[in-house]
């Protein structure tokens, strides 16, 4: 990751830090390169022993096209309506903004380690899930790498990723301890739109339970 921050080095910064709020790859891949420095170690390394290995999560991993990896699926786009496959690239360069693999399963682990502080302590957990101000104060809707919002007063983090050959969507509200995450090989998915449907359901059937039975109906 280190020797990745030459690709971008000599560009000129999009805004000033803090100034406003800009969602970036390369700003994870530099993010990614201060840890590698911090732990003396390769990042994705660092991700296998500190949250797979923990976690049991022996799906996730880079998504490197050199090795064989079993059961891996392989990614499709659409365009003007035909679908063919995606490109296979190298994700070496890239991996703390993205190029890592896993099953669906992981995922959800993964979502529920962060919901039980098992990744990382309460503390810490509460400053990633707090929604950072832009210069002028403004909220911007964004935590420490994961988005943060409030819909009806209830903590929602969520993320997304988006790069060749996938879309994914995790979203999780750990006040409530639910959370819902998909994954698709298609490019011209739309997770969320899935996310959403499956919490409208959710909803409707709380609802619904909360409803008082009218006992005139309830047959013998």
């Amino acid at each position: 990751m280190i020797l990745a921050l030459d690709t971008f080095a000599p560009s000129p910064l999009v805004s000033q830090p803090g100034e406003r709020y800009n969602y970036s790859t390369r700003g994870y891949i530099l993010a990614s390169a201060v840890v590698e420095r911090a732990g003396e170690q390769s990042f994705a390394e660092q991700v296998r022993e500190r949250i797979c290995e923990p976690l049991g999560l022996t799906t996730l991993q880079p998504d490197y096209q050199w090795v064989d990896i079993p059961n891996r699926a392989k990614g499709y786009r659409r365009l003007r309506g035909t679908i063919f496959p995606s490109t296979d690239t190298d994700v070496s360069w890239k991996l703390g903004g993205g190029g890592f693999i896993s099953n669906v399963h992981d995922l959800a682990r993964f979502a529920v380690a962060l919901m039980n502080y098992e990744l990382v302590d309460e503390t810490t957990s509460e400053d990633m899930w707090t929604s950072r101000a832009d210069a002028e104060g403004r909220e911007t809707g964004y935590g420490l790498g994961l988005g943060v919002s409030r819909p009806n007063g209830t903590l929602r983090i969520a993320h997304s990723g988006s790069q060749e050959k996938a879309r994914t969507r995790m979203v999780f509200y750990p006040e409530l301890r639910h959370g819902v995450v998909v994954m698709s090989n298609t490019e011209h998915a739309d997770p969320g739109a899935i996310t959403t449907a499956v919490y409208r359901a959710i909803n409707r059937f709380e609802a619904e339970k909360e409803e008082p039975q009218n006992l005139d109906s309830v047959g013998p």
